[in-house]
């Protein structure tokens, strides 16, 4: 995961943009957006847990959302469990690439959502300058 997001906001330049408005630091979430959800939609998660996942922007933000199915017989203890080593593992991946990015002072950051099958969402965090202890 740190990869493709480094490798997907890499990609994107714009010259000038050192100091940013507002409307320009959304405009490239957007961007950013669509294209982590290409890439998502190309290789999806493999782990047997998420069976979707897309990216949209909102607002300064790039928001990853999926939809997560666990074995009937999993535990709250268990969902628990996965939930919490699931957000550490995101923030130390995503982290390094986001403040890598230019605009990360700015306030460019990620959210990430995550869903039951019936659509409640069991999980919703940022990776953004608080998260990334700045």
């Amino acid at each position: 995961m740190k990869k493709m997001l480094a490798a997907i906001l890499s990609t994107l330049h714009f010259p000038g943009w050192a100091h940013a408005s507002d409307a320009q630091i959304e405009k490239y979430a957007q961007m950013a957006a669509s294209a982590a959800n290409k890439h998502l939609q190309k290789s999806p998660p493999d782990d047997g847990v998420i069976v979707s996942i897309r990216a949209h922007s909102e607002g300064k933000a790039v928001v990853y959302e999926s939809v997560i199915a666990m074995q009937p017989n999993t535990t709250d203890t268990e969902r628990a469990a996965w939930l919490s080593a699931n957000r550490k593992a995101v923030i130390a991946a995503a982290r390094p690439a986001l403040e890598q990015d230019r605009h990360y002072k700015n306030g460019l950051h990620f959210r990430y959502r995550y869903f039951d099958p019936h659509g409640k969402v069991i999980d919703d965090f940022l990776v953004n300058q608080h998260a990334c202890g700045d």
